[in-house]
């Protein structure tokens, strides 16, 4: 009977594995299970008895058994946290079920953190403590990130405004400094970067940012020129430190010239040229018109040469200006002509004669945005005829002359067309008419008695008589 050594290399496998089974002492063997012959590789699948049977040369037969274990392949449980990430984040890999792991690609090993640049599978080789391996697999959703897009609405303000954030590519979105949601309103005080954090559907989040510039404000200043008027007078509005001004009240642009009738406060909103505005104030007070006390305060007779006229202004630091009209027609300014130098409240007026019959004068008071005439039937200078005396110049014969009933007038040929006028001593003008016939009759006999002032006013010259009427 043959001797028989029997053996299995290896003894213990995994499943899936093999062993190598082999035996001497014999020419031939046979094994089972498996009917299998010579030095056969098995792979079972379970712990597993094989039995050799050895023949030798003398077919003598002798059996031996080896036994091979077979070890169970590790359960693997992997996972990542998080399962879906953003581009650039990362993810733990975990594994379960063995003592050490190895993971691809990247050969790493353990619980490694991944972070991989597109959706990625990963691939796990778990060992037990028998040796024994096996594999499994996951994927790690890779996210791309959302592009932003991010504008002011304006990009630049002016001190104290406002500009809109606006961002998209995202459904949420947080802007700093502020902490702030959405599309808010942001009024900052100094040039400022804004940065915004979009956050999509999945998630993931990117960042933008954009300035908001915040242009100088104009120092303006409201100025008016005088700032003090009278009734009438005007004072000129101007503004200084922009480019364009706009007034109120009135909605009047520049640098208007006005004449408010009590006291005003306007307001200037002047804008530079980066379009930013400032507003200023300015008042115009309005003050009444100077009262002039005149002397001599009415008509004037003279025998001599030279006449005195004075006026007394209510308020102090005037300025006069005396004016003389060579006619009779006090309401146009253009016949007076200024008295050059005269700038005091007296004038002497010198070499007075009777062609100077008629002459009107008056005194202009003013101060800043004040200016005022002496009163139309003041300061006036007739050269007159006393009662029954003749001019042999007179182009205009008046009788009778003291008159109770009817005043006559005869006028020559020089004098017809020429504006006659009767005035009381007051300046009043009782009666007017055109000469236009050689002679006219006035019916006086409801008129109160007295003294009255005939003129007799034309463009060849101006006369004036003294009419009295009497009992």
């Amino acid at each position: 009977m043959p001797v028989v050594n029997i053996s299995a290399n290896p003894t213990s496998i995994c499943v899936g594995a093999s062993s190598q089974l082999s035996a001497s002492g014999g020419t031939s063997y046979t094994w089972q299970p498996g009917n299998l012959t010579g030095t056969p590789l098995v792979s079972p699948t379970a712990n597993t008895t094989y039995t050799v049977t050895v023949t030798n040369a003398n077919g003598c037969n002798n059996t031996a058994t080896q036994t091979i274990q077979v070890n169970g392949l590790p359960i693997i449980n992997a996972t990542a946290n998080p399962s879906s990430i953003c581009l650039g984040g990362s993810s733990q890999l975990n594994a379960s079920g063995g003592i050490n792991y190895t993971w691809q690609p990247g050969n790493l090993i353990g619980a490694p953190v991944v972070s991989p640049g597109s959706t990625s599978i990963y691939t796990v080789t778990a060992t037990n403590a028998n040796g024994c391996s096996n594999t499994t697999t996951l994927s790690l959703t890779v996210n791309p990130l959302p592009s932003i897009t991010s504008t002011p609405n304006p990009a630049t303000i002016c001190g104290g405004g406002s500009s809109i954030l606006n961002a998209s590519g995202a459904v949420s979105y947080i802007w700093q400094p502020g902490n702030l949601i959405g599309n808010p309103s942001v009024s900052p005080t100094v040039n400022t970067v804004y940065t915004v954090t979009g956050t999509d559907l999945n998630g993931c989040s990117n960042t933008t940012s954009v300035q908001v510039t915040v242009a100088s404000t104009p120092v303006v200043i409201a100025q008016a020129n005088p700032s003090e008027i009278c009734v009438g007078g005007g004072s000129v509005l101007q503004g200084i430190g922009a480019l364009s001004y706009f007034w109120v009240p009135g909605n009047i642009f520049g640098s208007p010239m006005l004449f408010p009738t009590t006291n005003t406060t306007y307001t200037v909103t002047g804008t530079a040229a980066n379009g930013c505005t400032a507003t200023s104030v300015v008042t115009v007070n309005v003050v009444p018109p100077p009262t002039i006390v005149q002397n001599p305060s009415n008509q004037v007779s003279f025998n001599g040469n030279t006449v005195q006229f004075s006026v007394q202004s209510s308020y102090p630091n005037v300025s006069y200006q005396w004016q003389r009209n060579y006619g009779l027609g006090f309401q146009n300014l253009t016949n007076f002509n200024q008295f050059s130098g005269v700038t005091t409240a007296t004038l002497t007026v010198s070499n007075l004669t009777q062609a100077n019959n008629g002459n009107l004068f008056r005194c202009q008071v003013s101060l800043p945005g004040c200016l005022v005439m002496s009163a139309e039937a003041s300061l006036k200078v007739d050269y007159a005829l006393g009662v029954n005396q003749t001019n042999s110049n007179a182009a205009v014969s008046i009788y009778p002359n003291p008159a109770n009933t009817t005043l006559h007038i005869h006028a020559e040929q020089e004098a017809l067309g020429s504006q006659l006028q009767l005035r009381d001593l007051s300046g009043r003008v009782c009666y007017t008419q055109t000469l236009d016939k050689e002679n006219t009759n006035i019916s006086v006999d409801t008129w109160a008695r007295g003294l009255y002032m005939l003129y007799v006013i034309s463009d060849k010259g101006n006369w004036v008589y003294r009419i009295v009427l009497s009992d």
